[in-house]
Parts: C-alpha cells; structure tokens; sequence
C-alpha cells in the first residue's frame, strides 16, 4: 500500500512539476518517503553516452551527484546498473547486490550505503532513452515481479511528464516567434504608410524639380541647385522603394551597386 501511495506522489509531481529537475527531485523525495528504499537518482543521458547526476536522495546522494558516467560497456563505470540500462534501453534489476560479481566495484560503495538490491529503468523522451532513474532497496529481492511493474509504472508517468515539458517548450517557442513575426508585421505596416505618405511628397517635389529644369536656361546659376534637389529626391526614392519592400508591399528588385558611385553622389 505504501508503494501504491509513493506511486501517486510522484503522479502528482509529473503533473504539477514545472520543468525537468523540479520533477526529478519531487521523484526522489517521493520515492524515499518509502522505508524500505535506501537511495534514489536520477540522471539525464546525452548523445555522447554520458549519464549526469540530475537528482538524488538518501545517504549516498552528495555522492551520487558529483560521479557521471558512461554507458558504453567497454568503460569500467559502463557495467554499473544504470549504464546497463541506458545502454540497453530496458529495465534492469539485481535482487542481491552483493553476490553479483559483476558489481564487485561498487559493492563497498552498496555495503556503506546500506543497499541489497537495486533496479535501473529507463527514461524516455520522445521514444529516445534520455535518462535513467535508479531505486535501491535495503532488503534482497525486494524488486518482485509486481514491485518492478508499479516501478515501470511510474517511469512511464515521468516521461510522460518529460514529453509534456517538450510540448509546452515547444508550443512557447512557437509562440514567441509568433509575437516576433506580429510585431515585424505591424512594423512593416508603420514603415509602409509612412513610406507610401512620403512617395507621395516626393512625387510633387521631383515632379516640380522636372518642370523647373526644363524652364531653367543650361547655363542659369540655379540649375546646379535644382539638379542637387532632384538628385536628393530621387535617392529619398529608393528609400522609399526599400521601406515598401520591407513591408512587402512592393517586391524586390535586387540589382548591383557601385559603392564608389554611390558614395560620390551623396
């Protein structure tokens, strides 16, 4: 019955935990509120096989946070149970720690932490194993077939919980570049209405500049000052032209510049 409630407990936190270590910790907690478990952690696995200490409970917990290690089998520290389980991608159990030979370098490790058995059972995000959590008890066989299924039972509900953080990840992210795009759009109106408000402007100025050369004698002194005039306009022009391309309003025309000729006509 105990069990029954740790395995609530830790539903409650998959439900209510705000982000990934909130959850594992809350696990930790819940798990060890059960007298017969010595230890609980949990570890995150990356791409490069590396299992990080993410959260821990229980004598040997200072411990446990400060060793990562290794899923690969071929490393000394990829045998332990829960480098077998990542590696694996299943549930691993071990009903008498300390008569299994193959853990002999972690049984004085077991002994001062009060730990007979131990089972390891994976943690997945999206389909992929992402991290394992591991739950070691002070008694043999304490890891029955019925104790292993409520165990997986509530492995399941934390990645469940994992996949729900993704989604919620996701969906803000979304929602951020959504606000971005709105705000990029409603710039792009500003810049159009201000664009097409001043095109306008400048039609008459470049219109009355026109008609001003064409009355003006070539060698009248104001001329120079006119064509300055109609020059400034027509590059406020294509400015004009780049707001509308921003707002897209108008498509654009790529085409090459000379720098020198730009900057010698400014």
């Amino acid at each position: 019955a105990r069990l029954y409630k740790t395995l609530l407990e830790v539903d409650e936190a998959a439900l209510g935990g705000p982000d990934d270590d909130a959850l594992y910790r809350s696990v930790c907690d819940a798990a060890m509120r059960f007298d017969a478990i010595r230890l609980v952690w949990v570890a995150s696995l990356d791409g490069a096989g590396a299992l990080t200490p993410r959260a821990a409970a229980g004598p040997l917990s200072s411990h446990l946070l400060s060793m990562p290690t290794r899923s690969d089998p071929a490393c000394f520290d990829g045998q332990s149970l829960m480098a077998q389980c990542a590696a694996s991608g299943r549930t691993v159990v071990v009903n008498d720690y300390l008569a299994e030979p193959r853990y002999a370098a972690w049984h004085a490790l077991a002994t001062a932490g009060g730990v007979r058995a131990g089972i390891a059972l994976p943690l997945r995000r999206e389909g992929r194993v992402a991290g394992v959590l591991a739950l070691y008890a002070a008694e043999v066989d304490f890891f029955d077939d019925q104790t292993s299924a409520l165990l997986e039972s509530m492995a399941n509900d934390v990645c469940f919980a994992l996949d729900r953080f993704d989604r919620s990840r996701a969906l803000r992210e979304r929602e951020e570049e959504l606000r971005a795009a709105q705000k990029m759009e409603a710039v792009g109106r500003l810049a159009g209405g201000v664009a097409h408000d001043f095109n306008n402007l400048l039609t008459v100025i470049l219109s009355n500049t026109e008609i001003l050369l064409e009355d003006l004698r070539p060698d009248d002194v104001a001329r120079e000052d006119v064509e300055q005039i109609r020059q400034a306009g027509e590059r406020a022009a294509d400015l004009t032209r780049q707001l509308l391309a921003f707002s897209r309003k108008q498509v654009m025309e790529p085409r090459v510049l000379d720098l020198g000729e730009v900057v010698a006509g400014m």
